[in-house]
């Protein structure tokens, strides 16, 4: 199945300058799917028998989906809001997916629940995004520090509340 940026775009919508991204699916095209047509990420759902997470768990979940992605493109896997408000969390979110990662996609959720929780076949876990890659080139310095800035070395918390 190929998808590209908008799934729910016809045909003749699709901008040719779209990536295209090969989607292979173990079970129904619903495991991958968009709530609306300018929705960023997709919907991706739990292709696995019925499962409790125990509060204070993490459990790696199946999604049944490979991707084939074009080299200047990678993916993230982000928590739905619907769950992170409940204490559902991915706990290396976002998760990076390389575009010459062949595998099946999994999904690690953290229960902070404060009890145990049921995930069900065809339950929607996570988001899908798709970016592009930038190239940088990294130069390592030994010793010394990085240039003055208005901010310079103030971390956490530093711009208030």
């Amino acid at each position: 199945m190929v998808k590209r940026n908008d799934s729910k775009r016809s045909e003749s919508e699709l901008n040719e300058k779209d990536p295209i991204i090969l989607a292979f699916v173990e079970g129904t095209k619903d495991q991958l799917t968009k709530a609306t047509k300018d929705s960023v990420g997709y919907d991706l759902a739990y292709n696995g028998k019925d499962i409790e997470i125990e509060n204070g768990k993490v459990a790696k979940l199946s999604t049944g989906i490979k991707l084939e992605m074009t080299s200047n493109i990678f993916a993230s896997i982000r928590i739905r809001s619907s769950l992170a408000q409940k204490g559902i969390l991915i706990p290396n979110s976002p998760a990076l997916i390389d575009s010459d990662y062949r595998g099946e996609i999994y999904i690690l959720v953290m229960n902070l629940s404060g009890a145990n929780i049921q995930i069900r076949q065809g339950d929607r876990i996570a988001q899908l995004t798709f970016e592009e890659k930038v190239k940088i080139t990294l130069r390592f310095k030994k010793g010394g520090s990085p240039s003055d800035s208005e901010r310079g070395s103030k971390g956490f918390g530093s711009s208030g509340r």
